[in-house]
């Protein structure tokens, strides 16, 4: 285990025990956090990480960490454990997506006097997250409208997009490619991407494309084959190719070569597939009002958006303005430096 020198208090930086499901840069889904943490500790916060699972190498050398494991008695324990354990090496714990930890972590913090909060983004509100506002100091989210509930102690905080990681890659797109990239389940409304590309493709019989779907089925193979059966009605089905997960960082170079994404993610809170696409310079066609003010993005309800696909497809190029509004607004060391501020406060 590592040690640290601990400085007088007037003159210490933040010092926060970060909990969160997964550090690993090549899961699919949690990638990022990883990088979150490395950005804290960047920023000169003393950064203390507990997860259920954890590889150790994907964080920096200054960073203490424990694995609490999956087994939930057991992970109990062993928050309880660690956060006395290291209680000289925090003074704030942010939770990250998991408000039944903080609910279960709370009693052990309040009697040491840590300062709780939480991010979260998410259209369900549980029980747990319920508990967890009247608990915690604050609950971060990205937009008023990714957690439904009423407090003053949300603050939105916007995302945290990876703007060094996310980019352009190639300058000239070559091919009239459509990705899907993201978890294939029902909650997404896939099918209605296809319904989408089925009249497009009636409007523009002999324009070609692909619709590559690059994320997991797993847990929803039959959510899967009904899409295939979709998309075979729609006479479309030869036109759709299906590459599995993939990690962080081999995304920018699939948004890259792509001329759209899409994404037909229920309106409420931005997707952050859209916003990680847009930041590689890649259009995207999406559903709801709550992308209007970005540029790049066409509402795939909109009258003109088979017209849009269109052109977009017969000439892809990369949309610098897109980028700009995701460095501009959701870049990752913004994110991490309000949430410092606000946290330190």
């Amino acid at each position: 285990m590592q040690k640290r020198i601990i400085d007088n208090k007037e003159t210490m930086p933040l010092r926060l025990l970060f909990v969160t499901q997964t550090v690993d840069r090549n899961d699919p889904v949690l990638g990022f956090v990883a990088r979150w943490i490395e950005e804290f500790a960047a920023q000169d916060v003393r950064v203390t990480v507990f997860a259920r699972i954890l590889k150790k190498d994907d964080l920096p050398s200054s960073v203490l960490s424990e694995e609490i494991g999956k087994p939930k008695l057991r992970r109990i324990l062993k928050l309880w454990f660690y956060s006395i354990k290291h209680r000289k090496e925090y003074d704030a714990v942010l939770i990250h997506m998991t408000p039944e930890i903080l609910v279960m972590g709370w009693p052990v913090w309040f009697l040491l006097r840590k300062k709780v909060s939480l991010w979260y983004i998410h259209p369900h509100v549980s029980l747990w997250l319920r508990i967890s506002v009247n608990l915690c100091k604050i609950i971060f989210t990205a937009t008023e409208r990714s957690v439904n509930v009423k407090t003053e102690k949300k603050k939105v905080v916007g995302h945290g997009i990876d703007t060094d990681l996310f980019k352009p890659t190639v300058e000239l797109k070559s091919e009239p490619d459509i990705y899907y990239v993201g978890r294939i389940s029902p909650v997404k409304r896939v099918e209605n991407i296809i319904d989408f590309l089925g009249s497009f493709h009636k409007k523009y019989p002999d324009c070609p494309w692909t619709f590559t779907m690059q994320g997991s089925s797993k847990e929803y193979e039959l959510y899967y084959d009904g899409l295939m059966s979709q998309a075979a009605k729609l006479n479309i089905a030869d036109r759709f190719v299906y590459k599995g997960v993939v990690t962080q960082n081999e995304l920018p170079s699939i948004y890259s070569n792509a001329s759209v994404t899409m994404s037909a993610t229920p309106t409420g809170s931005l997707d952050k597939v859209v916003l990680e696409s847009l930041a590689c310079g890649t259009p995207v066609f999406a559903v709801g009002k709550d992308y209007v003010e970005l540029p790049g993005v066409t509402d795939m309800n909109s009258e003109e958006a088979h017209e849009r696909l269109y052109g977009l497809l017969s000439s892809p190029r990369v949309n610098f303005e897109a980028r700009k509004g995701i460095a501009e607004r959701h870049d990752l060391k913004r994110l991490i430096a309000s949430l410092i501020k606000l946290m330190s406060s």
